[in-house]
C-alpha cells in the first residue's frame, strides 16, 4: 500500500535536533541485537543511515518499511532493502525499532500484532511515541497523528511481549509542548531556529532531569519488549 506522508517539513526541521537524535540513536543501539533489524516507518532514513555508519552496530543488516514513494526512493538510493507494505516483510527479525510512527496509524492494534509476529523468539521491539493526550495540539493534527500515548494505553498493545522498559522521556519537553499547543502559531508552530535552540540549550538539562520524571511524565514514551522463547513441548 502506498501512503503519502504529510510531515516532510517536520522531518527536515527535526534534523536540527542533534542531541535529541543522538539520544534516539543511543536508545536503538543499546537495545539492538542480532543480525537482522527492521526500521518500521523509516521515513527519510535518518536512523537507518546513522546506524549503518555506526561502529557499534555489530554489522546488523537493516531493512526498511516505508509507505511514502518519495521516502522509498531516498532509502533505496542509500542502499537499503525497502518494503512498501508490512504484508511482504519476512517474519524473522532479531530487532525492530519504530520511532514516532505508531501514532500515525489509525488501526494501531493490528500493527502492534503484526510487529510482534515479525519478531523471532527472543527478538526485541523498541517503540518511541509522543506522550499524553492532554498535549495533543494543532501540530499533532497537522502531521497526521491519531493520538498520543500513556503507559496504560501503550502497554496493552504488547501484552504478548515481556516488557523490559516503558518510561517517559524529555521532562522539560512536556512543558514545552504545552507552549506549542496554546501559544504557537498554528500555521508554523516549529522552526529550525526554535528546534535548534531547544536542542542545544534546554534538551541536555531535560535529559539530566529525566531520571526523576521517568515514571511520571515526559514529552515522549519509550518502550522495549522481548518476545518469549518458544518452549518445546513436553515429551
Amino acid at each position: 500500500m502506498t501512503t503519502l506522508y504529510n510531515g516532510h517539513e517536520i522531518l527536515e526541521i527535526m534534523e536540527e535536533a542533534k542531541n535529541y537524535n543522538h539520544m534516539l540513536e543511543d536508545f536503538i543501539q543499546s537495545h539492538g541485537q542480532g543480525s537482522l533489524w527492521l526500521d518500521f516507518g523509516a521515513g527519510n532514513g535518518h536512523f537507518a543511515n546513522a546506524l549503518a555508519k555506526s561502529k557499534t552496530k555489530n554489522k546488523a543488516r537493516i531493512h526498511c518499511l516505508e509507505t511514502d514513494p518519495q521516502m522509498q526512493k531516498k532509502l533505496r538510493q542509500s542502499g537499503f532493502t525497502v518494503y512498501e507494505s508490512s504484508e511482504n516483510l519476512p517474519p524473522h527479525y532479531d530487532f525492530i525499532y519504530s520511532i514516532n510512527v505508531l501514532e500515525h496509524i489509525a488501526e494501531h492494534e493490528s500493527i502492534a500484532k503484526k510487529l510482534i509476529s515479525l519478531l523471532k523468539p527472543g527478538g526485541r521491539l523498541l517503540i518511541y511515541v509522543p506522550a499524553f493526550p492532554s498535549l495533543f495540539s494543532p501540530l499533532d493534527q497537522k502531521i497526521g497523528h491519531h493520538r498520543r500515548y500513556k503507559r496504560k494505553t501503550l502497554l496493552p498493545l504488547f501484552t504478548e511481549l515481556k516488557t523490559l522498559r516503558c518510561e517517559y522521556v524529555d521532562s522539560i519537553g512536556y512543558f514545552a509542548s504545552f507552549y506549542l499547543k496554546y501559544f504557537a502559531h498554528d500555521d508554523k508552530p516549529l522552526s529550525k531556529n526554535l528546534v535548534s535552540f531547544y536542542d542545544h540549550w534546554i534538551f541536555p538539562l531535560s535529559r539530566r532531569l529525566d531520571p526523576l520524571s521517568r515514571p511520571y511524565f515526559g514529552k515522549n514514551l519509550f518502550y522495549v519488549g522481548e518476545k518469549p522463547q518458544v518452549i518445546p513441548p513436553a515429551k
